[in-house]
């Protein structure tokens, strides 16, 4: 054969050749990637890619979808996930292309639906770089890097979720990292507005966590203690409001509600010591409101909770007012049952580490004394709500250590079951 022959074949064969060579690398990635080889499997799609100008659109699309898949899949690899930061991203922007393809088939039906499960897997790896982004032991630039990669997968999200809560709560804390108070602040009360409008199906017991950042930025970003308080507030009504929803709380749930609930009460309570005019003041319009109508008893249990941060003893004598004033009084039960514990708990405490025999001996009368007087109050209240864990918490402790036994059995059954045991 002529070297001018040769040519003219090698010419005629080359198309053929080139659709061989894409189908070869269109099956050896979908062979990689059900042998879970996901790296090689992106390597030869992203090859076969190259190839486009000379593809069907049928077959670019199979191509897009197989490489979002692997990067589907890599994302979910705890190993992969330093040097792959952007796969769930990547996994985003391919699907979406195959969705887009004027395309009909299996290919482009799988893809909608893979890419209409990701905004839950890219809102859960923005929480998880968020909580990277945190560590005290992180580079600032890292810390950086990884607070915006968090806003970029939030936003993908938000493409297919728009009116999720969540989205704007990762943003606005991806912000506070990046030192963005004023960014931050809209994104923390864009949060609240779609939460409240559109409560999600599941319980949200750390929701709490957006109203207590966004009280944090009015009291030392725009150095407004009383607007602080207000948002605090909303934070323990929504924190108790998604208590309520929950039901039968889990341990990981009901440890939640504690911490949640401890951080609003520890932030208040900063609130209050480094204004003490306004909590003061606010007292003073409690004590006028009190005196207009004293029969009042969210008045009176509001003035006794909010009285707790300056006077513990006229707290208490406010709480049972509160008692006499109604028999739908569970709040002042559980809040004097706990004071009395409390108390009682701090005595042990100093009772376990003194080393003196005589004062051993009256930390213990006083601390059993003090549980003595916390459990009818602890028992009204779990007779008012039998499924609240602090009580029963409480009243098992309580119980040991006084030594009624028989109590003692039957509110630790009680526990195992409030925890599904």
């Amino acid at each position: 054969m002529s070297f001018k022959n040769s040519v003219t074949l090698i010419i005629l064969l080359s198309p053929f050749w080139a659709i061989a060579q894409r189908s070869n690398l269109l099956q050896r990635g979908e062979t990689a990637f059900k042998q879970q080889n996901f790296v090689s499997a992106i390597s030869f799609f992203e090859e076969a890619i190259e190839y486009q100008s000379q593809f069907s659109t049928k077959e670019l699309a199979n191509a897009f979808y197989w490489r979002g898949l692997s990067y589907l899949e890599l994302s979910k690899k705890e190993a992969s996930a330093s040097e792959y930061p952007n796969a769930l991203i990547q996994a985003f922007q391919d699907l979406e292309k195959v969705t887009n393809m004027p395309i009909k088939g299996k290919i482009s039906q799988t893809a909608e639906t893979t890419l209409q499960s990701l905004p839950e897997l890219l809102l859960g790896k923005a929480f998880q770089l968020l909580e990277q982004s945190q560590r005290k032991d992180i580079r600032p630039g890292l810390r950086q890097s990884k607070s915006r990669l968090a806003i970029n997968h939030a936003r993908l999200a938000q493409k297919l979720d728009p009116d999720n809560y969540l989205i704007h709560a990762i943003e606005g804390q991806a912000r506070l990292i990046q030192r963005d108070s004023a960014g931050a602040f809209e994104d923390l009360e864009q949060s609240i507005q779609a939460f409240e409008t559109n409560p999600p199906n599941q319980p949200d017991l750390k929701q709490s966590k957006v109203y207590h950042l966004l009280a944090m930025l009015q009291q030392f970003y725009f150095s407004d203690s009383e607007a602080a308080i207000t948002l605090v507030g909303r934070g323990f009504r929504s924190l108790e409001q998604e208590k309520n929803r929950s039901g039968q709380l889990s341990d990981e749930q009901f440890s939640n509600f504690q911490k949640s609930q401890k951080e609003l009460q520890e932030f208040e309570l900063e609130i209050y010591q480094r204004d003490p005019l306004l909590l003061n003041s606010t007292l003073q319009s409690f004590e006028k409101t009190i005196e207009r109508n004293p029969s009042d008893y969210g008045q009176r249990l509001a003035y006794a909770k909010l009285l707790g941060k300056k006077d513990l003893d006229a707290s208490i004598q406010q709480y049972q007012q509160a008692i006499a004033i109604s028999e739908q009084n569970f709040e002042a039960q559980h809040a004097l049952g706990l004071i009395f514990f409390q108390r009682g708990k701090a005595l042990y405490q100093q009772a376990e580490e003194s080393l003196k025999p005589s004062l051993i001996e009256s930390l213990t009368a006083q601390y059993k004394a003090q549980f003595s007087t916390a459990l009818p109050y602890l028992e009204n209240a779990y007779i008012q709500d039998n499924a609240d864990l602090t009580i029963i918490a409480a009243l098992v402790e309580v119980c040991k250590e006084i030594n009624e036994k028989e109590k003692y059995k039957n509110y630790r059954d009680a526990q195992r079951r409030a925890r599904g045991y």
